[in-house]
């Protein structure tokens, strides 16, 4: 089978121009909206990242998991968990297995501005595919979920290499 060099140039036209349109969303997302989640500058508060964090209204984690889940550094967890506890978005739980170790689960405030958040992320994408037919604004859906799927599993963006955390935006 001949080399088809049209092909690979077109494949990689849509890769460059792929990953240029999800670093401008990005960006986009990290400009402060109108009506949003609460924001600190152009950025979410770190509470609204951590209480996105829970899988769902009544889950109980650790700083640890934390971390894990919004792929920041466990001090950075740390430090965004406590700002969250001291805005009264999550309270503190022993955990079962250990008593030693504090859990960490949602207030009612919290689960509200949980919900907000989810809310205010599936607005973004119902405005922004509003033209699009269902069939399409439902593969972009699916792919785009199995795309940050994969991104997670193959450990993508790599941790920064001793640097500032600076996906939570704290720059610590």
């Amino acid at each position: 089978m001949p080399w088809n060099t049209g092909a690979v140039q077109k494949e990689a036209d849509l890769a460059g121009a792929a990953g240029s349109a999800l670093f401008d969303l990005v960006r986009r997302w990290a400009a402060p909206p109108s009506g949003g989640p609460p924001r600190r500058g152009n950025r979410p508060t770190a509470s609204v990242l951590v209480v996105q964090a829970f899988p769902c209204a009544d889950a109980e984690l650790r700083v640890g998991d934390v971390a894990e889940r919004i792929h920041v550094r466990p001090s950075t967890a740390s430090r965004m968990a406590a700002a969250a506890l001291g805005e009264g978005y999550l309270a503190r739980a022993a955990a079962p297995d250990d008593a030693r170790v504090a859990g960490l689960r949602l207030t009612e405030d919290g689960v509200r501005l949980r919900a907000a958040a989810l809310d205010f992320q599936a607005e973004v994408f119902r405005r922004g595919t509003a033209g699009w037919p269902a069939e399409e604004r439902a593969a972009f859906a699916r792919l785009l979920v199995r795309f940050t799927a994969d991104l997670a599993a193959a450990g993508l963006p790599p941790e920064p290499a001793g640097g500032p955390d600076v996906r939570a935006g704290d720059g610590n």
